[in-house]
């Protein structure tokens, strides 16, 4: 694994980290009451971890779920990233070929700012955007730390889909089964 690809590892692994606390945080208050527990004939006041634990884990498996289909299924950063290529073409062709003032009372998804951006930052944000959750005004508020790490994530998404067998896919991914890819995987580490 080449060093660019173990950042956006170690970044998705620390934004499930974080989901992991944003969870622990807004369980009811109710779950982390001490229940009476029998144990070796003696009552004891004492947490109910396990059950706190499956919660946790369970919502950790939905939120899995839901980000592989929204990543691999769905393709969202990458229909994300199609979506902003097509309005910053419009937005810029609008403003290079029209008047201005015919647009200026229309609210769109890119304000003033996103006629400063380049097209490949306006895509990129599109995708973060995806990638997060986080609406643009959250995402510019992002350390820069973190806007690295999802910035890394939203690059390995393609701009465009392209017909598969299977339907659309990302242009430069291909439909593979679970024996090819780890064939491929094997054939990769013995190198």
């Amino acid at each position: 694994m080449n060093a660019e690809k173990q950042q956006v590892f170690i970044g998705i692994v620390k934004n499930l980290w974080s989901a992991v606390d944003k969870l622990r945080s807004t369980l009811d208050t109710v779950q982390y009451k001490c229940h009476k527990v029998k144990e070796n004939n003696c009552e004891d006041n004492t947490l109910k971890i396990t059950s706190v634990v499956d919660m946790i884990d369970q919502n950790i498996r939905q939120e899995d779920q839901i980000l592989f289909k929204s990543w691999f299924i769905d393709f969202e950063p990458t229909r994300a990233k199609i979506s902003a290529k097509k309005r910053w073409i419009a937005i810029n062709d609008i403003i290079e070929t029209s008047s201005p003032t015919c647009y200026a009372g229309e609210s769109d998804y890119f304000n003033s700012k996103t006629k400063k951006r380049t097209l490949n930052e306006a895509m990129t944000q599109a995708a973060i955007a995806v990638i997060s959750g986080e609406s643009i005004e959250e995402i510019e508020q992002l350390s820069t730390e973190q806007l690295a790490e999802l910035t890394a994530a939203a690059n390995l998404f393609p701009d465009a889909l392209v017909d598969s067998e299977v339907g659309e896919i990302p242009l430069g991914w291909r439909n593979q089964t679970v024996e090819g890819l780890i064939e491929s995987l094997i054939t990769s580490i013995a190198k």
